[in-house]
């Protein structure tokens, strides 16, 4: 989402991307910036079901509640848009900070899981209108700590 004097362009960047992507990850509000008016988030679950976050700040605070449990570092793998889609392919290191329920699982405090998969964005007028995050983890994913 490139800005110039109030006009959204309607094709994101991969520069626009990976800047969305870092504030968000920081959880900089700038990140709603990107967000249409009514955005929505499809987030898959541990029990393979979808939970829908409704609006930028369910989203936030899906997030937030998140990353108390998790610290998260993504790696973009590849990038694609045009003006009614961008898909991204993401790797990301999940470290469990503090012992916890994720969902219905049980993590500890220094388990890791890698995840990678692809998430599709569905646009309008330049800007994050749906969510569709692909990729499903078990329990099994998470590594132990070592010993």
């Amino acid at each position: 989402m490139s800005l110039h004097n109030d006009r959204v362009d309607p094709v994101m960047t991969r520069a626009d991307y990976e800047r969305y992507l870092r504030l968000f990850m920081e959880s900089d509000p700038a990140w709603k910036e990107y967000y249409a008016p009514g955005a929505a988030m499809e987030f898959p679950t541990p029990d393979g079901s979808t939970m829908l976050l409704q609006g930028v700040e369910a989203i936030d605070a899906a997030f937030k509640s998140i990353h108390e449990i998790m610290s998260e570092s993504p790696e973009l793998i590849w990038f694609v848009a045009d003006e009614h889609a961008v898909a991204a392919k993401i790797q990301s290191t999940f470290a469990v900070k503090r012992d916890a329920d994720y969902m219905g699982v049980s993590v500890k405090k220094g388990q890791v899981m890698r995840q990678q998969g692809v998430i599709h964005y569905t646009m309008e007028n330049g800007r994050i209108k749906r969510v569709s995050m692909g990729g499903n983890f078990q329990p099994g994913d998470f590594e132990q700590p070592a010993e």
